[in-house]
């Protein structure tokens, strides 16, 4: 990873604010899920699109030949914790347990270490000791700036517009999706959709994994 690199600073924490205009990360929060991952994994297939999700390490196991199929189809893996806690409220040994053993656990089922990490709520990304463990971890912290809210909207449409809206004010950076929220499934492929009648134009949107990106950065 060229351009970022695990550390408690700025240089250790991705917001897509620094991506090259038109580039975008497609993210999903919280899985696998046993029913909501791979029919979004079926839509990515289908429009050409790749995406990175951060899985919780309690959802792993029970949900291995998820994984297996995710990975296969070459989509990035990355780690949202053990279990989805608060960081910033939680004991240092149950830190420890949200951060270190879930990259353990997670390096375990994804055959490699996760390098990119995502607190939970987005809560801990100023709280040094959180930040040291991750970086103490070798992962960089990904935060997002266009934000879907598909875990409060149930409407497709509402949350496509909600993100397509943001897209076009920022103009670059990282939309967060969560794969384990029904409307997500459609609210996503209308989104592919979407980027599917910009190809050819000068508008046209770049998709990357995070490890693709992280490359490439300065």
């Amino acid at each position: 990873l060229a351009g970022v690199r695990p550390s408690p600073g700025k240089d250790g924490n991705i917001t897509g604010n620094t991506f090259p205009t038109n580039t975008w990360a497609l993210t999903y929060d919280d899985g696998p899920h046993e029913k909501y991952t791979l029919p979004i994994l079926a839509n990515l297939q289908r429009y050409g699109k790749k995406a990175t999700f951060f899985w919780l390490a309690q959802n792993l196991e029970p949900n291995r030949a998820v994984v297996e199929k995710v990975k296969g189809a070459g989509m990035a893996l990355a780690n949202h914790s053990y279990s989805h806690a608060n960081l910033p409220k939680v004991s240092a040994e149950a830190l420890r347990r949200e951060i270190a053993t879930s990259t353990q656990v997670q390096a375990r089922i994804y055959g490699y270490r996760p390098a990119f990490f995502r607190c939970p709520y987005g809560a801990g990304l100023n709280v040094a000791r959180i930040r040291q463990m991750i970086a103490d971890q070798g992962m960089i912290h990904v935060f997002w700036n266009v934000d879907s809210l598909d875990w409060q909207d149930k409407s497709p449409a509402s949350i496509h517009a909600r993100v397509k809206k943001q897209m076009l004010a920022e103009k670059k950076g990282v939309v967060l999706f969560h794969d384990i929220q029904p409307p997500t499934l459609e609210a996503s492929r209308l989104l592919m959709e979407y980027s599917r009648g910009l190809d050819g134009t000068r508008n046209a949107i770049r998709w990357v994994t995070l490890p693709q990106i992280a490359r490439e950065l300065p």
